[in-house]
Parts: structure tokens; sequence; C-alpha cells
């Protein structure tokens, strides 16, 4: 659609109009309107009239997306684990519609350039998953994705790693408190009631009496 014709003051769209992938809803008036329009490949996206008008705003995201996948499918690695890794990494980073977006992208947390336009880059740095239990997981939980600050790791490394973790230290040995839950064969929702009670180790860790039924 061609910008003269929405030239003015007032930029309007009408119902049925198309920019690129999107189609206007209903017809929408002014530049910082927010108008709602439908992909061709059916999701909701919602730009302002300006956005639409200037090209700035054409799918989705899909678009850039299939991009993506056209670029990356000729190293014949789509469906592999770094393939997939990759991908979730993409999607919980830049793409709005994904449900752990908030705790990624909607946070700040970023993946880098290179990463971001070219899965050969990605698999460059990072080398081949070492097995099935492996994750790509982030050293500093507060920074983004990138060569420097990534790494496999297992299930129980990442847990290891997690934002809310409580870690406890007795006998010149630190550990998260479900470790320490192992360890001592208590609960970890016992262990974390006493130590938001006040009791430190090695208090917190005796053992439960058991009550005598009578």
């Amino acid at each position: 659609m061609s910008e003269k014709k929405y030239e003015g003051r007032k930029r309007l769209i009408e119902k049925g109009d198309k920019f690129g992938h999107l189609t206007a809803d209903d017809k929408f008036v002014g530049l910082k309107t927010r108008a709602t329009c439908t992909c061709v490949c059916g999701q909701k996206k919602s730009a302002t009239v300006d956005c639409l008008v200037k090209g700035i705003s054409t799918s989705c995201g899909c678009k850039s997306r299939m991009l993506l996948v056209i670029r990356t499918f000729k190293h014949g690695m789509v469906g592999t684990s770094e393939y997939k890794r990759w991908d979730a990494m993409i999607q919980r980073c830049c793409n709005p519609n994904n449900k752990g977006y908030k705790d990624y992208g909607g946070r700040g947390i970023t993946v880098c350039r290179r990463w971001r336009r070219d899965f050969r880059e990605f698999l460059g740095d990072m080398g081949k998953c070492p097995g099935p239990g492996y994750e790509l997981e982030r050293k500093n939980n507060d920074k983004g994705y990138s060569k420097r600050n990534c790494r496999w790791a297992t299930r129980s490394e990442q847990a290891r790693n997690k934002r809310n973790n409580l870690y406890i230290t007795w006998n010149g040995e630190t550990l998260i408190i479900s470790e320490w839950a192992r360890r001592t064969g208590l609960t970890q929702p016992n262990l974390s009631y006493r130590y938001a009670m006040g009791l430190r180790p090695p208090e917190l860790f005796k053992p439960l009496i058991k009550r005598r039924s009578r």
C-alpha cells in the first residue's frame, strides 16, 4: 500500500487495507492510534497507524521467523537438539506471543545479534549439545544469551543456577536447599519452613521427632 494515500496530519486506514502480511480489522484514524490487524498466519497484531503506513510493521513476527528458517534450513540441522534449543531461545526472547516471553524478553533478556541472525553462528560458538540431558544455560541469569554468558548444562546444574535458589552453607559446604534436603533426608518444604522461622545449621538439619501414636 503506497504511503501517499495516507498523506496528511491525520492518517486514515480502512478496514481491509493491507500492509505486508497484515490486514486492518477496522477503520483507524490518527498517527498514534493503535490499529488491530490480522496476519496471514492467523495471529492478531497491534501496531500504530504510523508504523503500518511507513512499512515498519508488516507481520506478527512470523515473517522474520520464516526468513530465519529459510536461511538456516540448508545446514540440515532443523529438528536437531541444537536447533530446537536455539529456536526456543529466540522465541522466548523475541516473540511477545511466546508463553515464556515475560520471564525473558519481557524482562530485558536479549540474544546477541550474531546468534539472532544465524543459527550457524550459534552452533559454531556453542558446539553440539553433549547429550539428551543438557540444556542451554546462561551463567549470569541477569544477562542475555551470548557466547561469553552461555554453556551446555545438565538439568541439575541448571537447578543450581535459578534466580530464586536459597543457598545454605554448613561445615564449609554450600548447597541449595533441595540438595540439603536430599543430603539430610528431610523434605524441602520442611527445610524452607524451618529456615523462614529463623533456624540455621546445625539446628536446621535436626531430624524430625516422630510423635508416638496413642
